[in-house]
């Protein structure tokens, strides 16, 4: 997910300088969405991947309740 992620970001940003200057609306929301969930993509399972990690290197259960609650509310604030 993460380097699916990352291969949106980067067809997004082709996207953004191979679009001509008159474009409709719709074509511009259809980029930026594109470009905005690619990067949430990224984000959140880079994110998910590194909790993962902290879970593996020490299984500290307060640890990982705080992970949890701090990954959904910046999936929360992205998603907003």
């Amino acid at each position: 997910m993460f380097n699916f992620g990352g291969l949106l970001i980067y067809i997004a940003q082709v996207w953004y300088v191979v679009v001509p200057v008159d474009v409709t609306l719709n074509e511009c929301k259809a980029v930026s969405y594109t470009a905005a969930l690619a990067h949430l993509l990224h984000k959140s399972s880079l994110s998910a991947f590194l909790l993962w990690r902290l879970r593996q290197i020490e299984n500290n259960n307060i640890d990982y309740w705080l992970g949890i609650v701090l990954f959904f509310v910046r999936f929360v604030f992205h998603v907003s």
